[in-house]
């Protein structure tokens, strides 16, 4: 049996501006909220300024950081 993987990629001005808000009322710089989240530096950079799309793993695991559901990145 083979089996594919899929990644969903996703993104938005919404999303992006709420990543920002979010790191923003946490304090933290974008560098010190992707050590926390084991993710480069720049793919913090790059979700915000919307010149990269988010992955599913990725957009979780910033969910979860903040403690909200994945759909509020969106709203």
């Amino acid at each position: 049996i083979n089996q594919c993987k899929y990644s969903i990629l996703i993104s938005g001005d919404s999303m992006n501006n709420n990543i920002k808000t979010l790191r923003k009322q946490k304090k933290l710089s974008q560098r010190e909220l992707a050590k926390k989240l084991n993710i480069s530096n720049s793919t913090i950079s790059l979700l915000e300024s919307n010149k990269r799309h988010g992955n599913i793993q990725t957009l979780k695991k910033i969910a979860d950081y903040f403690k909200v559901p994945l759909e509020q990145l969106y709203d």
